[in-house]
């Protein structure tokens, strides 16, 4: 019989796991400590004596196979062998020199007897595979597990460990695990519980002596996090996960500084959910775990723990293989997209380490920095790269080839038409350092910092502001010509709660996710202009006065044409204060049509700036509760919606290695190019919106490729290798594969084939990292016929 379990045997300082092998012709017991993967390997012609192995897994392939290991001794094995060799002879008491050795061989009296009997024990708290393997069987195989579909079960969350009908009530009584030192290095735990199928709370938890460092608590509808006694994190359990029979892998990293939880389960996929624990004062002196006390994990509730707890300090190449899923940047550098920015009053704050070398963070917007914060030799140092300005403090904050911790806020306020960063470490401001600059903090989109920054976390905290001055934003990632633009509700507060001009505006902006006269274009913004009647009460008589000055402005601004264009006054639709309103701005070839409150009657405006330029919305002004609407929604008008032309595909983020392919035939007659355009915030080549990343023209004896960014060609200079002479002359009615590689450094690799010649190789274009590949976001082709039954474009992915 075999049994295992979770203990602390003598000897050991911790628990670990041990198995225990009881044979049925003796009443010897043999356990193996810290196996929990092994063969017992019996007898044969080569070696007469049974033997016990360890074994392991290993993934090749997608293939799980087993690998053989050391044979385990198994202590009186050798000695009791050679004494029945000595005794078979005269066969005196050969039973009391039996063991494991001896399991399978022929040594019962009768042919009755020969019967070899494997008991397997499984308990409600470990699940166990076992078979038996005879001596023809390939090394190799491992019997497939056969998965049974429990009967009128609905739900695919099935399998063996689902739904047992002997352990459906599963729970741990109190058990408690010692975590050692924690004051250096960095400490591992990992864990799988197996939830009951009728549960109704559990509990996980750390502590420092008797104090409590996190805990996570659920019951049937709310998962609860508190660090250091105070709840950090609530969430409702849509699905009560402790009567499903779930399995929950739990994963914790703890240091002196912080505290990181993983969870992932078969309840909602594949999903690593981590959370990020840091003291509220000063984490950078390390006394999370200081004091008198020991460290230990507590585990109760109903469910099971399924595995060991395994529990082992990382190495420097176990933080950097665990990086990815904690979002952790431990080296190489990166640079990474943020969230989008609602307003002006800002607070970055970046959680890092210095390991003793040059570091360096910067802001970036649209692919260009605007400022950095860098170390020197003694010093640390501020950069506008706007005026190329440089501000140092001369500090030994920052010692090279001297590790520390650190914690770095960015403190971006607005000041009249600049916005002023502050820059504070630990605690401490270093006035010296701070910039102003002409950047709004809404601008900065990406975060760059270098291979020697180790960055634990960031966060990036806004100022909450209230009417009229609170925003609220909606990125639009569909470029359309037609269709629905926006769909919102919201309501118009109470008269006396306005001050000022009492109004909202509605911006569908291009470019950029705020309004701004020198940054972007505004292709329509919508100003609601309130004036409410005012009623008075005098005994039995009640009088009013009508507003006068209520109103609907509709404009817009184009920054190349002169900024703003002429108003264009509506009445105010909405009438009244005090009231709910739904906004649906839908465009036509030419205009846009403006519906209120479901309305078709619809306020016209025509376009000033094409309706496919627009990628965010923005209200802003007296309006709260905003809420941006599917176009499903029964509150808003259903429409016409823009689908692509068959000529034009939209593409997720592009990587180097990755491949386009377009297959067509070449029109007849063909007396112009084919054009393909990679795009960027545009439908079309059009010089005034968007940015074309690449643009291949293919004539019938040459090709040649380019870009449209930033207002100007970008491949002036370089003719010689953006255009040359195709190889044969390509004629009307060629069958043509057209293969774009992204591959080099910064390069793209226009390939031109017909069914029999490598028609153009020879081009090799160079892109701007400012304007690079990822930014890709439509792909077309004009002027090339589809062939029937063939993908007229596709992506080929690299393989990872």
């Amino acid at each position: 019989m075999l049994s295992s379990k979770y203990e602390k045997p003598d000897g050991f300082n911790e628990s670990i796991f041990t198995t225990t092998i009881k044979l049925s012709f003796t009443n010897k017991e043999y356990v193996l400590n810290k196996t929990s993967l092994f063969a017992i390997e019996l007898g044969d012609k080569d070696h007469f004596a049974s033997r016990v192995r360890e074994m392991s897994k290993e993934v090749k392939n997608g293939k799980v196979r087993l690998v053989p290991g050391d044979i385990i001794r198994m202590g009186d094995g050798r000695k009791l062998s050679e004494k029945f060799y000595e005794h078979v002879n005269i066969g005196a008491y050969l039973h009391n020199y039996t063991g494991i050795w001896t399991l399978g061989l022929d040594m019962l009296p009768t042919t009755g007897q020969r019967t070899l009997n494997l008991f397997v024990y499984k308990g409600c708290a470990c699940g166990m595979e076992a078979w038996f393997k005879m001596p023809t069987t390939p090394p190799s195989l491992a019997p497939e597990i056969v998965y049974i579909e429990p009967k009128g079960y609905e739900g695919d969350d099935w399998g063996k460990l689902y739904h047992d009908k002997d352990c459906q009530n599963r729970y741990t009584d109190k058990t408690t695990y010692p975590l050692g030192n924690i004051t250096e290095g960095e400490l591992l735990v990992n864990f799988t519980l197996w939830t009951s199928s009728k549960g109704k709370n559990g509990t996980i938890e750390v502590f420092h002596g008797t104090k409590s460092i996190i805990q996570l608590y659920a019951n049937a509808t709310m998962i609860t996090h508190r660090f250091e006694g105070k709840i950090v994190k609530e969430f409702p359990q849509p699905v009560n996960m402790l009567e499903k029979g779930v399995t929950l892998f739990a994963s914790f990293r703890l240091t002196k500084y912080y505290v990181w939880s993983g969870f992932s389960s078969n309840l909602w996929g594949t999903e690593f959910v981590v959370t990020k624990y840091w003291p509220e004062t000063k984490w950078w002196d390390g006394q999370l775990f200081k004091g008198k006390g020991s460290n230990t994990l507590q585990i109760f509730g109903d469910f099971v723990t399924v595995t060991p707890v395994f529990i082992r300090t990382l190495n420097y190449d176990d933080i950097k293989n665990l990086s990815k899923d904690y979002e952790h940047v431990v080296d190489g550098g990166r640079t990474f997209d943020i969230q989008t920015i609602y307003n002006e009053n800002v607070t970055f704050r970046f959680r890092c380490k210095y390991r003793g070398f040059t570091i360096e963070l910067r802001l970036i917007s649209k692919r260009k920095p605007i400022l950095s914060w860098h170390t020197l030799t003694d010093a640390i140092e501020t950069e506008d790269y706007n005026t190329k300005e440089k501000r140092q403090t001369n500090t030994k904050l920052f010692q090279f080839g001297k590790p520390k911790v650190f914690e770095l806020n960015i403190i971006a306020n607005k000041t009249g038409n600049m916005t002023k960063y502050v820059f504070e470490i630990n605690g401490k401001i270093y006035p010296h350092n701070t910039l102003i600059l002409p950047v709004p903090t809404w601008k900065i989109d990406q975060i760059m910092v270098n291979s020697d920054l180790e960055l634990f976390d960031y966060k990036i905290t806004e100022e909450e502001l209230e009417m009229p001055n609170k925003k609220f934003k909606k990125y639009l990632p569909d470029l359309k010509e037609f269709g629905n633009i926006v769909c919102l509700e919201g309501r118009v507060p109470e008269a006396e709660n306005m001050a000022g001009e009492k109004s909202f505006q509605v911006y569908l902006l291009n470019d950029e996710n705020d309004f701004s006269e020198i940054y972007g274009n505004t292709a329509l913004m919508l100003d609601f202009v309130f004036d409410p009647e005012e009623y008075s009460e005098l005994g039995e008589n009640i009088t009013y006065t009508q507003g006068m000055n209520s109103a609907l402005y509709i404009n817009s601004y184009h920054r190349r044409k002169g900024g703003w264009g002429k108003n264009k006054t509506h009445k105010n639709p909405i009438g009244q204060t005090d009231v709910p309103v739904t906004i649906q701005i839908i465009a036509d070839t030419h205009y846009f049509k403006i519906s209120i409150n479901g309305a078709t009657d619809f306020i016209y405006h025509k376009h000033r700036i094409p309706a496919w330029t627009i990628n965010y919305a923005m209200v802003t002004g007296y309006i709260q509760d905003i809420d941006f609407l599917e176009s499903t929604s029964e509150k808003c008008l259903l429409v016409e919606e823009y689908k692509l032309p068959s000529t034009i595909i939209r593409t997720e983020k592009l990587e180097k290695g990755d491949q386009i392919i377009i297959k067509g035939q070449v029109p007849n007659p063909f007396s112009g190019s084919i054009f393909v355009t990679l795009m960027h915030r545009t439908l079309a080549m059009n010089l005034e919106f968007g940015q074309i990343i690449y643009g291949l023209k293919i004539y019938s004896n040459r090709a040649e490729s380019n870009a449209w960014v930033n207002g100007n060609w970008s491949q002036k200079a370089q003719d010689n290798k953006n255009n040359a002479n195709n190889s044969v002359i390509l004629k009307a009615g060629d069958r043509i594969r057209i293969s774009i590689n992204f591959e080099g450094y910064n390069d793209i690799k226009p390939i031109i084939e017909t069914e029999d010649y490598i028609v153009h190789d020879k081009i090799v274009y160079s892109y701007s990292s400012d304007y690079g590949i990822d930014l890709i976001e439509y792909i077309g082709v004009r002027r090339l016929e589809k062939i029937v039954g063939t993908d007229f474009i596709k992506i080929k992915r690299k393989l990872n």
